[in-house]
């Protein structure tokens, strides 16, 4: 496997952080991509990724309240599996598959 690149987010606004993400795949789109996602077509993340179409959605109240809990949630995973879980915002790929983004907010540290 070829290295892998960090992208530091931490210091990046929200605006920011989403245009680095358009930059790849990732996660969120996984469902998009083989389609699964009742809320959005592959080809409309195909139109979005690649700049033919301008995003729209900008959050609801499940992504609000997904992105205030998710230190709490690294928080109970830590205490329930005994593992130390620190906030490591960052953006992850390769030069291997450089459409893959793996974009983390916690890590497990062994």
């Amino acid at each position: 496997m070829k290295k892998v690149n960090v992208i530091p987010v931490w210091d990046k606004t929200e605006k920011e952080w989403l245009q680095i993400r358009r930059g790849g795949i990732g996660g969120s789109d996984a469902g998009t991509v083989v389609g699964v996602n009742k809320y959005k077509s592959p080809y409309a993340l195909w139109a979005e990724k690649t700049g033919v179409l301008i995003p729209e959605f900008t959050g609801n109240e499940a992504t609000k309240w997904g992105h205030r809990l998710e230190r709490i949630v690294a928080q109970a995973y830590a205490e329930d599996y005994n593992k130390a879980v620190v906030e490591w915002p960052v953006i992850l790929w390769s030069e291997e598959y450089p459409w893959m983004y793996a974009n983390l907010d916690f890590v497990v540290v062994e």
